[in-house]
């Protein structure tokens, strides 16, 4: 299904399915065990449900990108999510950390010149 005037497009097989598109508001189905990007202005969602588990990425803006890093970073690493390297946002206009425990994520920083500075927040099952 593909709707112009929301901007959504999803698959839905007998595997699993596929969503994207614009959206304000993270999924009912996020794991309860990875905390949430409340502080993200969202403007893009990502799901995808497998038998392997779900997968979902959201996308916005945030009114300052260091404190907002340095807030989600506590939270992630208080519910036992932690990182093999650094994780230190100097405001690069380029950054990513990864953070693996019951599930993954990737945490990504993208800044181009004349827009916004994108975040990005991406949850992978269980492996």
């Amino acid at each position: 299904n593909a709707d112009a005037e929301t901007g959504e497009f999803s698959v839905e097989t007998e595997d699993g399915s596929f969503s994207s598109g614009t959206s304000d508001e993270i999924p009912d189905s996020w794991p309860s065990e990875v905390p949430r990007p409340d502080d993200l202005t969202i403007i893009s969602v990502t799901s995808v449900t497998s038998p392997e588990g779900n997968t979902f990425q959201v996308a916005g803006t945030v009114d300052d990108v260091e404190t907002f890093i340095a807030s989600y970073v506590a939270e992630l690493e208080a519910s036992g999510l932690r990182s093999e390297a650094p994780v230190d946002y100097n405001g690069e206009e380029s950054w990513a950390a990864v953070f693996e425990g019951g599930y993954g994520v990737i945490l990504n920083v993208v800044a181009f010149d004349g827009s916004d500075t994108t975040v990005s927040v991406m949850v992978f099952p269980p492996s």
